[in-house]
């Protein structure tokens, strides 16, 4: 053999290295891992999410919405309300409360207004809720563009088609992927997003037994699907239960439901743990904003200390 050869032959490596490299390729390395969660502290804010707010004509849902705005500008000294209503009906007798609204009055328009808050960051600032009013008025106008998108010119054509409530099954699969696509943009920019709606009775099945139950005014595919999305829904209605047009001062109550999203569920403790049965009083519509906005705050959660131990894979020299 030469002795000008130009690698080293394995004989010729050092014992040091040698035994060095014997000990990395029959062991495994075992590296302790230590994932340590103290008590943590979650700050949570009725403003920062999506909540639904339903109940009968008249009952104060619009005035709520706005009283929950003049609270907001105090909260975080805003120049203006801190609600932003996208108002559905040009009807509204309480329109006169609002400081800051936009009239959507048919689908398209809504789409173009989420298109135009995502390109104005500075506008969205401004705002700490976006109230929709109502969300029953705008599913119509959504199920009407999106029948003319299936080419369906004639509503009534619909109403012969087999599918949710009469209308076409299809129809009311994309309206409910588009309008919960909707609003999730909106939440994204920031703001919560406050769904307002009248209320109907539906049927659900309770231990077998098929019970009636209020809800928001929509479709229950539309009441699932935009029920996981909020953190909270609540049921205005009279203390007495008796159905009439209520005064200013004739005493009411929210009833916090439990969401349909299981990791949301917890708001609804946060109101029972200072109101029985989740069941909050009020006369006037501030006092219940008041009310609610206490109820969320500052929550601490303990976890404890866990210790898992990683193994690395062996490692390969070439």
């Amino acid at each position: 053999m030469s002795k000008y050869r130009s690698t080293k032959s394995q004989t010729q490596v050092p014992d040091k290295y040698a035994s060095r490299k014997k000990r990395m390729d029959s062991e495994q390395v075992v590296k302790e891992v230590k994932f340590t969660m103290e008590e943590q502290v979650r700050q949570t804010n009725f403003e920062d999410s999506i909540s639904a707010l339903f109940g009968i004509p008249g009952i104060g849902k619009s005035m709520f919405a706005a009283e929950l705005g003049l609270a907001l500008k105090e909260k975080y000294q805003l120049p203006y309300s801190g609600t932003y209503f996208i108002q559905v009906d040009p009807i509204n007798h309480s329109r006169k409360i609002r400081m800051n609204d936009e009239l959507v009055d048919t689908w398209p328009t809504f789409r173009h207004f989420v298109d135009e808050a995502e390109k104005n960051p500075k506008f969205v600032e401004t705002v700490k809720m976006w109230v929709i009013d109502t969300l029953d008025g705008l599913v119509p106008k959504g199920i009407s563009t999106i029948c003319s998108d299936f080419g369906i010119t004639d509503l009534r054509e619909a109403t012969r088609k087999i599918g949710n409530d009469g209308w076409s099954a299809e129809a009311w699969q994309e309206l409910k992927y588009e309008l919960r696509y909707q609003i999730l943009r909106l939440a994204a920019l920031g703001p919560g997003v406050l769904l307002l709606s009248h209320e109907r009775y539906r049927k659900v099945q309770e231990g077998g037994l098929e019970v009636e139950k209020a809800s928001m005014d929509v479709s229950n595919s539309i009441y699932n699907a935009i029920g996981n999305d909020c953190s909270i829904i609540m049921r205005m209605r009279l203390e007495s239960g008796r159905v009439k047009r209520p005064s200013k001062s004739t005493p009411r109550c929210l009833a916090v439901l439990s969401s349909l999203d299981e990791d949301a569920k917890e708001n609804l403790g946060v109101v029972t743990a200072k109101y029985e049965n989740g069941i909050v009083p009020f006369t006037t519509e501030r006092e219940a904003v008041d009310k609610i906005l206490a109820c969320f705050g500052t929550i601490k959660t303990s976890q404890k200390v866990s210790k898992k131990t990683v193994k690395k894979p062996k490692k390969v020299r070439k």
